[in-house]
C-alpha cells in the first residue's frame, strides 16, 4: 500500500513538472519507474515489517514495539533510499540515448517510496498490531505461556533467528572494518577485471560487426 501511495503521488507530480518544461517524461521512463518503485519499495517494507515482528516477540505493547522497530530500522531504510536516489540522479549526466531523462523520475520515485514506508506503513501497522501477521501472530514468551495455560496445550512459538543470521550479525557488528576491506578487495578485483576486459574489447574490435560470423 505504501508503494502504491508513492506511485499515485509521483505520477501527477512528474506530469506537472513535465507540463512546466522542467523535465522530459516519456512512457519508457514511467514503465521502468513503476518496476523500480515496487522492487525497492517492497524491500523497504520488508525491512520495517520484519523488524516489527521481531520486536513484537520481545515487547508486549504493540506501540512500543513499533517505536523500537522504526528506531532500529528507519536509519538503514532512509540511508539505503538516499544512496539509491543519489546513484539514480547521476543518470542526469549520461550522454547516451535518453538515459538522462530517467534521473528525476527514478530518484523522486525512490524518495517518495521511502517517505511512504516510514509514514503510511507504520500508521497501518499501528492500527493492525499483531493481527497484521495473522495467522502466525508473534507473541512474547509470557503471552505464549498464558495462552498455553488457557488452552491446556502447547501453542506454536515464533521461529527465532537462525544460527547463520546470528553469526553474520555478530561479524558485521564486531568486525565492520575487516568486512569492509574484504568486500572492497573482492569487488575492486571484479571491477578491475571487467574494466580490463572492456579495454581489450575496445582495442581489438572483438564482437564488432567486422568480426561477426556470417
Amino acid at each position: 500500500m505504501g508503494v502504491g501511495f508513492a506511485y499515485l503521488f509521483v505520477s501527477p507530480l512528474l506530469g506537472f513538472m513535465a507540463s512546466q518544461d522542467w523535465i522530459v517524461v516519456d512512457a519508457q521512463s514511467i514503465s521502468i519507474m513503476t518496476v523500480l518503485l515496487f522492487g525497492a519499495g517492497t524491500d523497504y517494507c520488508l525491512f520495517l515489517v520484519s523488524r516489527y515482528r521481531d520486536e513484537l516477540q520481545l515487547e508486549p505493547n504493540k506501540y512500543r514495539a513499533l517505536q523500537l522497530a522504526i528506531a532500529n530500522s528507519g536509519g538503514a531504510i532512509m540511508m539505503s533510499a538516499l544512496t539509491t536516489m543519489i546513484g539514480l540522479f547521476t543518470l542526469s549526466l549520461a550522454q547516451y540515448a535518453s538515459y538522462d531523462r530517467f534521473a528525476v523520475p527514478f530518484s523522486l520515485g525512490i524518495l517518495m517510496t521511502a517517505v511512504a514506508v516510514m509514514t503510511l506503513l507504520p500508521a497501518i501497522l499501528a492500527m493492525l498490531g499483531r493481527t497484521a501477521f495473522f495467522p502466525f501472530i508473534p507473541k512474547t514468551e509470557q503471552m505464549a505461556k498464558q495462552l498455553e495455560e488457557k488452552k491446556g496445550k502447547p501453542v506454536r512459538r515464533s521461529i527465532g533467528r537462525t544460527r547463520f543470521s546470528k553469526m553474520a550479525g555478530r561479524i558485521v557488528t564486531e568486525k565492520p572494518w575487516h568486512l569492509i576491506i574484504v568486500c572492497f578487495i573482492f569487488l575492486g578485483g571484479i571491477s578491475s577485471s571487467c574494466a580490463q576486459h572492456f579495454l581489450y574489447v575496445s582495442s581489438t574490435g572483438f564482437l564488432s560487426g567486422r568480426h561477426a560470423i556470417t
